[in-house]
């Protein structure tokens, strides 16, 4: 148990802390949680009309060793197959950039279309905004840039 003591206004207050690891999947309290970070593909509004796409939200979850065994059983025959690519960025504001930005735009996006539409201007539901519609919107929402 972790104790912490802080002074607030002459008086004395003592905390105490206990941290327990809780496995997300079976909500069990277990010494060996363990973090699986995973890619969830989502599929994207903005994509182009020719078939689905996605974007991919990096997310975690905390397994204890029982969920993990079964996940690895799960995922096995896609990991067999599956290419390494290098280690991710150690820091999180490194590896959540590529995210955010792809958030960004999509959300750009959203308000381009509404804003389009309500100007009169014919938009479809799914796709990029095109770029002469583009120009149009970020012309008349100087303060609204499209996000590189």
């Amino acid at each position: 148990m972790e104790r912490a003591t802080t002074t607030i206004g002459g008086l004395t207050l003592t905390t105490y802390a206990r941290l327990e690891r809780v496995d997300d999947i079976d909500g069990k309290t277990t010494e060996n949680v363990v973090e699986v970070e995973m890619l969830i593909p989502v599929e994207d509004e903005d994509a182009e009309e020719d078939g689905p796409a996605y974007i991919f939200n990096r997310a975690v979850v905390d397994m204890g060793e029982a969920t993990l065994k079964r996940y690895l059983k799960v995922i096995e025959p896609y990991a067999e197959k599956a290419r390494l690519l290098p280690a991710t960025p150690s820091t999180p504001q490194a590896a959540s950039t590529g995210a955010s930005r792809s958030r960004e735009l999509t959300e750009w996006g959203h308000r381009a279309k509404k804003w389009l539409r309500g100007a009169g201007h014919e938009v479809k539901d799914r796709g990029r905004v095109p770029a002469h519609l583009e120009a149009i919107y970020v012309k008349n929402n100087p303060n609204d840039p499209k996000p590189e």
